[in-house]
């Protein structure tokens, strides 16, 4: 709603309505890609259910079929019973911690346990070839959603690369997580000069990120 609403008083423009469960899948995706496994399995499905929301127009027509069938057994239809709908299928996981005790431990643990976190992400994440690849594999992700839109997928993968950016840097000067997110926002963009090269050869342009939301917690 914030986005149709009131879409001038939020600095994540990028942000796309009715996603939140590919965002969730995507999650998942980006910690298997790093083998960090904080974040539980996490696919989109397609499932069935009387407890969904469904419009009055699918649930009078899924009664019709139904009622038709039972006068005529022999007559088929290509779908019986309600439309399959899409979402996030995420695995239980038990004792399952959220980020607030991820942090909290991060800060609490000796050096080695932060050298181990660097040893496994860093050389990822510093490979240019590595970030396209998850830029690649999230684009087939979110573009299973029918409001798929290019140009909004494009900027959010700009605000990633410039968070990989910023990572990549923390993690070489041994930054804490509250001092990464104390570093300016970068937004790394594809240039638009028109280049016809093969992805591995894009060139991208970075820039630093000026607008603020109007509301903020800082």
């Amino acid at each position: 709603m914030h986005k149709l609403c009131c879409p001038c008083c939020f600095g994540r423009s990028c942000l796309i309505p009715n996603q939140g469960y590919l965002s969730e899948a995507g999650a998942s995706l980006v910690d298997t890609k790093l083998g960090l496994q904080i974040v539980p399995k996490t696919k989109v499905v397609k499932l069935v259910s009387e407890t969904f929301n469904y419009l009055r127009i699918d649930r009078e027509r899924s009664r019709l079929k139904r009622a038709i069938t039972e006068q005529f057994p022999t007559l088929r239809f290509n779908r019986m019973g309600l439309p399959p709908k899409m979402g996030s299928f995420q695995l239980f996981v038990e004792g399952y911690k959220d980020a607030d005790y991820w942090l909290r431990r991060f800060e609490q643990e000796p050096p080695p346990a932060h050298l181990m976190t660097k040893e496994l992400v860093l050389p990822l994440l510093s490979d240019m070839n590595f970030v396209q690849e998850l830029c690649d594999e999230l684009h087939i992700l979110f573009k299973q959603d029918k409001g798929f839109d290019k140009g909004l997928f494009e900027r959010q993968m700009s605000v990633m690369r410039g968070q990989v950016l910023n990572l990549t840097q923390a993690l070489k000067d041994n930054k804490s997580p509250v001092q990464l997110v104390q570093m300016p926002a970068v937004i790394v963009e594809r240039s638009k000069s028109g280049s016809t090269s093969s992805r591995f050869f894009d060139s991208f342009q970075q820039r630093f990120q000026h607008k603020s939301p109007f509301f903020s917690w800082w």
